[in-house]
């Protein structure tokens, strides 16, 4: 049986029991398998616009599977304090799920199991935890579920 994520606090819940035992929440998400795509457009010599449109070509492809994961490598900017692209996508994530095309998105940074955004990830897809950018706190990565 697929485990379940309470999604509300992010952590797994029996199917057994009728509430989260950790938060009391009542709305739950069954764990799946999905494909999953790397995309780069941080070091590419994109545009922000570039960015933006190939991040929308590849959730539109994702949806067009049946859903999945999708890791963006925008990179932290040389700044210092996040550059463009970054912020870019960052907000084109945003609008994406305000649009309902994504199920969610999580920032590099909280990208591992000590977040509730990152376990409430893991629970969706849990083989993200194989992945390289699992629990690494890369604030030059964003990853997608659609």
């Amino acid at each position: 049986m697929p485990e379940e994520l309470c999604l509300q606090c992010g952590n797994p819940v029996s199917s057994d029991e009728p509430v989260c035992p950790y938060c009391g929440g009542y709305e739950r998400e069954v764990a799946t398998k999905s494909p999953v795509r790397s995309i780069d457009v941080g070091h590419a010599n994109m545009t922000t616009a570039e960015a933006r449109r190939v991040v929308q070509d590849q959730v539109d492809t994702l949806i067009a599977l049946g859903g999945g994961a999708l890791f963006i490598v925008h990179g932290y900017g040389s700044s210092g304090v996040g550059g463009e692209i970054r912020d870019a996508v960052r907000s084109e994530c945003q609008n994406l799920q305000r649009r309902c095309r994504i199920r969610m998105w999580i920032t590099g940074e909280k990208l591992s199991g000590d977040t509730v955004a990152g376990r409430r990830f893991r629970g969706v897809y849990p083989d993200i935890t194989s992945h390289p950018h699992w629990d690494q706190g890369n604030e030059g990565v964003t990853a997608v579920l659609v």
